[in-house]
């Protein structure tokens, strides 16, 4: 799947809605307010910004989120690879210390760093294991000292038939398998994702979101830290889980 290709030239990018835009929608319908609220309220947990910190957002989008994250931190930069999205962010969520930037979010070439915090929100999905362990890798050369990388909102692939329900969502999967377009690109297991930052240098915990949040019956978080010891190649991580959140009825 050509990911850029379709956030290039998709519909959705006409909408002028900004949650539906980005596909921050809940069975079909677009985040409220509220749920926007709780959602970056979640981020900053996650992220845990430093005084004076700095903030890059791979695959900012249109700008909805990194706009509301821009007064807990000095400076900010949301890198994208869509442009028609670039531009949408630089008109309407524009901050004195926010930049845009053009770019790919899996070699960096757009920016320079360091930055105390990164964060991948709703896009770690577009990501393949063999471009996630070069991204990976190319961030040990961003992040400062002490940094860390948050994932948000990573589809989880030990509960897809959350996402799928049923027959009639088995016969979806299997109908966007075949046309080779898929609602959700890669849904990722959090011990493989802890394995492939576990051997690029990362040791990484990953954590059920809390039911308030529109999709966290197949969505998780991951934070991602510098191991103590470089590039092992064991599992390793800890998989940080507690109770398991029950889907909505």
């Amino acid at each position: 799947m050509d990911w850029k290709g379709f956030w290039n030239e998709s519909g959705q990018l006409r909408d002028r809605d900004c949650c539906r835009q980005v596909g921050r929608t809940f069975k079909g319908a677009a985040y409220s307010d509220s749920e926007i609220a709780g959602m970056v309220e979640r981020l900053l947990e996650l992220l845990n910004p430093l005084p004076d910190g700095t903030l890059l957002d791979l695959g900012c989008g249109n700008g909805l989120v990194t706009s509301r994250l821009a007064s807990h931190f000095r400076t900010v930069t949301g890198l994208d690879f869509s442009q028609p999205l670039i531009d949408t962010a630089k008109s309407r969520f524009a901050g004195n210390n926010v930049e845009y930037v053009l770019g790919d979010a899996i070699d960096l070439d757009a920016v320079e760093g360091p930055f105390d915090r990164v964060l991948m929100s709703a896009a770690f999905q577009f990501v393949s294991r063999r471009q996630a362990a070069r991204m990976f890798r190319r961030l040990d050369q961003v992040v400062a000292k002490g940094g860390r990388i948050v994932l948000a909102d990573v589809a989880d692939r030990d509960r897809i038939w959350n996402f799928y329900r049923g027959m009639g969502g088995k016969l979806r999967f299997a109908g966007e398998i075949v046309r080779r377009k898929p609602t959700i690109g890669y849904w990722w297991r959090p011990s493989a994702l802890c394995r492939v930052a576990n051997a690029t240098g990362w040791t990484a915990s990953t954590h059920y979101q809390p039911a308030t949040l529109p999709n966290y019956y197949f969505r998780y978080d991951a934070v991602l830290e510098r191991s103590a010891t470089p590039a092992l190649r064991g599992p390793g991580d800890t998989v940080r889980r507690s109770r398991l959140p029950s889907p909505p009825q």
